[in-house]
């Protein structure tokens, strides 16, 4: 499965029979009424082609090419359930809102006009302007510029996302195991994917995450400058698209931002590293507040009910008082599909948990044996250089007896040229060869060895 050969063809094998299968859950859901059937086809067709996604993933043998080729197939792949939803127009509430403000713009070209749906969204125009852009400029309708941006930014929420996964933990087959991880959330096969602002506005904030856990890693200050500009131009253009996501990109970044200096104080982490983090997100902060007083003032009114209702359901359902909504009451799932969606955050949080360990150990252990490594080739150092102090300082006789043995070397030298110019009929191995030259080739041999020779050929082994 892991061989090039081998695992595009699947791929593409894996990839069409899934597809195959969700078009005809969907068909069945439009002509069986309440047959719970079509349930069972729609998740064998995502499992069809996720299952190999994930072994491929995981394997050891896969090239990081593969990996990534399959990742990014799963990302268009999963975007497939929302397309086939309602593939010619706006269906959802929020998406018909957005439909409506995007036209207005590509009709009008004013920005800021009032939406009689949800007039939040007036005051945050980013993918607005991105779609009506893209249909100005090809001609194509509004919905139909709608879903190449939204399916460009699904594919770019799994590749952020993995190399974000790659910079923390150093691998590409971590980086793309994290993505498969995040794609398992409940929102990703049909919230984020809707006509909305949080849409783009997700793959911003993990593309802003993603830059500036490269600029972390970064080696060259040139490299470091280049992705700390990239996440803090990403992380101010966020809040032009959506108004939460920005406030809780802020929030992550000053966490990040804490942990950088208090890291940089035990010195982990080099001040430079501390500095760029600051800046990102001075940046977006200012940006984000600057933008919200300026230019959407009614922000914090129109999230401070949802906020503050959210909290207050959270404080009534670990209490046990309250009569908040009951999960499911009216869901038409099959009881499988209830119970997993209880059942699958605790999985997922411990299967991520044992990968994260795991990892984290392999970097300790690499970390101990390149201390080792370094530690033992400072030790045979300092005893190569204590011995050859000590040679220096040997005693007049010895020093006599080396200079002796040194002008051995022209006679030992002639003799070895005599004793390869004899005859052919000589025997050529060393116990025939005549006992007077295996005498004195023994004897050249016995002088003193190089000081230090010994030390440095084992350092030689062990770096």
């Amino acid at each position: 499965m892991t061989r090039p050969w081998v695992s595009w063809p699947l791929l593409w094998l894996t990839a069409t029979g899934g597809v195959v299968l969700l078009a005809v859950s969907y068909s069945m859901a439009a002509t069986r009424g309440v047959d719970e059937g079509h349930y069972a086809v729609f998740w064998a067709g995502m499992l069809v082609f996720t299952v190999p996604a994930i072994a491929v993933a995981c394997s050891r043998r896969a090239s990081d090419r593969v990996r990534l080729g399959w990742l990014a197939a799963y990302a268009l792949f999963t975007y497939v359930p929302k397309l086939l939803r309602n593939p010619t127009g706006p269906l959802y509430h929020d998406e018909i809102a957005h439909w409506r403000q995007t036209v207005g713009i590509a009709t009008t070209g004013h920005l800021f006009e009032p939406n009689a749906t949800i007039g939040i969204i007036s005051r945050f125009p980013g993918l607005h302007i991105v779609v009506a852009t893209i249909s100005k400029a090809t001609g194509l309708s509004v919905w139909q510029a709608a879903l190449v941006v939204l399916v460009l930014a699904h594919v770019l929420t799994v590749l952020g996302t993995a190399m974000l996964g790659e910079s923390l933990f150093g691998s590409v087959r971590a980086g793309v195991v994290v993505a498969l991880v995040y794609s398992l959330n409940s929102s990703f096969l049909y919230f984020d994917t809707q006509f909305a602002y949080e849409s783009l506005a997700v793959p911003l904030f993990v593309w802003c995450l993603a830059a500036l856990a490269k600029a972390h890693n970064a080696t060259e200050r040139g490299e470091r400058l280049g992705w700390t500009v990239a996440a803090s131009v990403i992380g101010g253009l966020t809040v032009t698209v959506h108004h939460l996501t920005a406030l809780i990109l802020v929030l992550v970044l000053a966490i990040v931002t804490a942990a950088t200096v208090i890291s940089a104080r035990r010195g982990r982490t080099s001040w430079a590293v501390a500095r760029g983090t600051a800046t990102v997100l001075g940046v977006t902060a200012v940006v984000t507040a600057a933008w919200i007083v300026t230019v959407a003032p009614e922000t914090i009114s129109y999230l401070s009910p949802y906020l503050g209702g959210g909290l207050s359901q959270l404080f009534h359902l670990f209490a046990g008082s309250g009569s908040g909504r009951t999960l499911f009451s009216a869901s038409t799932e099959p009881a499988y599909e209830r119970i997993l969606a209880f059942t699958a955050p605790v999985v997922i949080g411990v299967l991520a948990l044992i990968v994260v360990v795991a990892q984290l150990r392999r970097r300790t252990k690499r970390e101990q044996r390149s201390q080792t490594r370094a530690a033992l080739s400072t030790a045979l150092s300092t005893t190569d250089e204590q011995q050859s102090a000590a040679a220096e300082q040997q005693p007049p006789g010895r020093v006599a007896l080396s200079a002796a043995t040194e002008r051995q070397s022209p006679i030992r030298a002639a003799l070895s040229s005599a004793g390869e110019q004899q005859s052919p009929t000589l025997p050529a191995t060393e116990e025939q060869r005549s006992p007077t030259r295996a005498a004195l080739s023994i004897t050249g041999d016995a002088q003193p060895p190089v000081a230090g020779a010994r030390w440095s050929t084992w350092r030689a082994v062990l770096s």
